[in-house]
């Protein structure tokens, strides 16, 4: 058994489990079958709207992965604090070992009781651990995020309650439909967030735009979209990628409205557009401004 310090390979999650009692005080411990003693509600409210039994958190599918393994159960842990959190881990992550360089990442990040912090962590050697958390309880509303809206059931690592998809599998890619987001104000934006930034460094270039972000808005809805696909684990699609799923018969896709699916791809050409594919127009690629609300919102995860 590889000790937490050493950031190695662990074999399942009760495997990762064991060495994090080492150095976290865990309070109460629930294997698979008994997961929901763990948990402060007997059902939660899914990201997609749904009602969810957390009894059925058995396996990493259970919490939005593919990879799950019927020997690897996930394990539910109550800290001292009280704090509820049902953790999976990947056995296919590496790891780290003595030496290896740690990659860094930091950003802004929910931390309960409508509160963020900047927070910095190293993406390497947690790769393998997901977890889902409660931040207040049993209090109410027990739900995962919903339309961009934090709730109380917070997820890490793209970790969240339901089956391994929560839309559709199309050659084994999960596309979940958002039927409701918001637009992010990036010309207010305090928060360094990367499509901002992004749209920034383009409008300064694009034909349409003065140089001076004229054509950065405070109703970025490619922006919204794109921060509520991060939100469930998953991101926007490309231009090319968009338009293979529209050609794809009997794919299972329906896109109802006006046809038009938000693309990964910014226009760089042009500064006020981003990519779009229309459903119902010979699936061609359009310019959609960033500012209308038009575009659907598909959500990619592999």
């Amino acid at each position: 058994m590889k000790s937490l310090g050493e950031l190695g390979k662990f074999e399942s999650t009760d495997d990762f489990v064991d060495a994090l009692e080492k150095h976290l005080k865990i309070m109460k411990r629930c294997d698979a079958d008994h997961i929901v003693d763990c948990w402060p509600t007997e059902t939660i409210r899914t990201s997609l709207g749904k009602e969810y039994e957390v009894k059925s958190a058995k396996y990493r599918d259970s919490l939005g992965f593919k990879d799950a393994n019927l020997d690897n159960k996930n394990v539910g842990i109550v800290l001292q604090d009280g704090a509820s959190i049902i953790m999976t881990y990947n056995p296919d992550n590496l790891g780290l070992n003595p030496g290896d360089t740690l990659i860094a990442s930091s950003e802004i990040l929910p931390v309960g009781n409508g509160y963020k912090e900047y927070l910095e962590y190293t993406t390497n050697s947690t790769a393998g651990l997901a977890f889902v958390t409660d931040v207040n309880g049993g209090k109410k509303p027990n739900s995962e995020t919903t339309g961009n809206k934090f709730h109380d059931i917070r997820s890490f690592n793209g970790a969240h309650f339901g089956e391994g998809c929560g839309g559709i599998y199309v050659d084994k890619k999960c596309y979940t439909q958002i039927s409701s987001y918001s637009a992010f104000d990036c010309i207010n934006d305090t928060t360094d967030n990367k499509y901002c930034n992004m749209t920034k460094e383009i409008s300064k270039t694009a034909k349409g735009c003065d140089g001076n972000l004229s054509c950065v808005y405070s109703n970025d809805y490619w922006v919204g979209a794109s921060i509520a696909c991060e939100k469930i684990g998953g991101r926007l699609n490309t231009y090319s990628d968009l338009q293979k799923l529209c050609k794809k018969e009997n794919s299972g896709i329906t896109i109802s409205g006006s046809g038009y699916v938000w693309a990964s791809n910014l226009r760089s050409d042009y500064g006020p557009y981003a990519g779009v594919s229309c459903f119902n127009s010979g699936c061609s690629c359009n310019g959609l401004s960033r500012n209308n609300n038009m575009g659907k919102l598909l959500c990619i995860s592999d």
